[in-house]
């Protein structure tokens, strides 16, 4: 395997950004009509970029994965779910043909470390289903189940700590 450098990532990336979540994602098997939905949700522009925390794995050179952060200054409604302040993993994805290769693991450790020099205790996930052994893997606590924008489908909700200790 090749060296893997994480890096912030850089406005003209978005396309980039938005070609490998969507890359990613397909590799569930979910619907086209799914993928309709999530359009505006998993597009990666440059304002998105410019205004959060926004990290890019490079292997050998090449874009191996990313993730983003967000703040939400305040708590909110979203689907009917209270959408707590604090700080979110908004996206992790890795490219499909980099899987199996640790870039995940890296990019969540990374991820850890970013929020904690931010001053958060933790990161919130609404997590892709069919990765929540993943999160849990990696330490995050499981808190509940949130109503997605696919009628019928939640998503699971996770806490990830950071390494400053939550406060309750």
């Amino acid at each position: 395997m090749k060296a893997t450098i994480i890096r912030p990532a850089r406005p003209h990336e978005g396309p980039a950004l938005t070609k490998l979540t969507f890359l990613s994602k397909r590799t569930w098997g979910y619907p086209q009509t799914w993928f309709d939905i999530w359009r505006e949700e998993l597009t990666i522009t440059a304002a998105y970029i410019e205004k959060n925390t926004v990290r890019l794995a490079e292997t050998g050179g090449r874009l191996s994965g990313y993730y983003t952060i967000l703040h939400n200054r305040e708590d909110k409604m979203v689907y009917g779910a209270l959408i707590e302040k604090g700080y979110w993993l908004d996206h992790i994805f890795v490219s499909p043909e980099f899987f199996k290769n640790g870039i995940g693991t890296r990019l969540i450790h990374h991820a850890c470390e970013t929020a904690f020099g931010l001053g958060a205790p933790s990161l919130r996930v609404l997590a892709e289903p069919r990765a929540a052994g993943f999160y849990r893997k990696m330490g995050a606590e499981y808190m509940g189940e949130f109503p997605s924008n696919i009628p019928g489908r939640t998503t699971p909700y996770f806490r990830l700590p950071t390494g400053m200790g939550e406060k309750t």
